[in-house]
């Protein structure tokens, strides 16, 4: 009797749980007005805009700050962040991620298109093409800190109002499929990849492995045994001086 109970008493709990366990959330179209916060899983069928102007000649503007969770894009239409003369900011921090399959794109025309990736936040459009196409006077870009990754099959920048940049000391990544070192080098020689927003003209800040563009960062090891390099050399200076005196 006992043990029939203990039985029934199992099932109801795993029939309550699955009652209210949340199902995925899907959207037909996600668009962003003024500042928005994300941090679950979406899936967007449809159109995915931060900023609109689709219909109108100005704005709206739009922000979306997304922390946590993973925003998937199914449909064949890319990410647009701002178009016309809207401008589109999408920050992306904590473990958020982006997964898309399809055409993928960062466009505007007047406005300003902005994509922030830090902590542990991750792009991966990994099959899709990551493309530049302002004109006029907006601005496009992506900026990458903390131990972000940007993964795509294609990169294109066409504006040199448009670029990737790296925060300094960052362990940020960018991997584009069909990229090789002579390619990344030719992006950063044109100003297109930057560090702190700052064109480079030394290619050795940066490493290139994989088909994945860093930070030339060195490796706790290295540092430590620089600085304790240092630390020897000054104690031998001080001990130096100290006889002498």
């Amino acid at each position: 009797m006992l043990k029939r109970m203990a039985c029934l008493t199992v099932a109801l709990v795993a029939t309550a749980c699955l009652a209210v366990a949340p199902s995925a959330v899907h959207a037909s179209e996600y668009i962003v007005t003024g500042t928005q916060s994300l941090a679950a899983d979406l899936t967007v069928d449809g159109d995915f805009w931060v900023g609109d102007s689709r219909n109108t000649t100005s704005g709206p503007d739009g922000t979306l700050n997304h922390t946590a969770g993973t925003l998937t894009k199914t449909s064949p239409w890319g990410v647009c962040l701002g178009f016309g003369n809207s401008n589109g900011t999408y920050n992306m921090s904590g473990d958020a991620t982006l997964a898309a399959t399809a055409t993928t794109y960062n466009t505007n025309l007047d406005g300003n298109s902005i994509w922030t990736l830090t902590d542990n936040a991750k792009v991966d459009i990994s099959n899709s093409h990551l493309n530049f196409t302002t004109s006029g006077t907006g601005a496009s870009y992506i900026r990458l800190s903390g131990s972000a990754q940007f993964d795509a099959r294609k990169l294109t920048i066409s504006s040199a109002n448009d670029y990737i940049t790296f925060d300094s000391g960052c362990l940020a990544t960018l991997t584009i499929s069909d990229k090789v070192e002579s390619d990344y080098q030719s992006l950063v020689s044109s100003g297109y990849v930057r560090i702190d927003g700052v064109t480079q003209s030394d290619f050795s800040k940066f490493q290139v492995s994989d088909h994945t563009l860093s930070l030339a960062v060195p490796e706790p090891s290295t540092t430590i045994l620089a600085l304790t390099g240092i630390a020897g050399l000054l104690a031998y200076a001080w001990r130096k001086r100290k006889t002498a005196a």
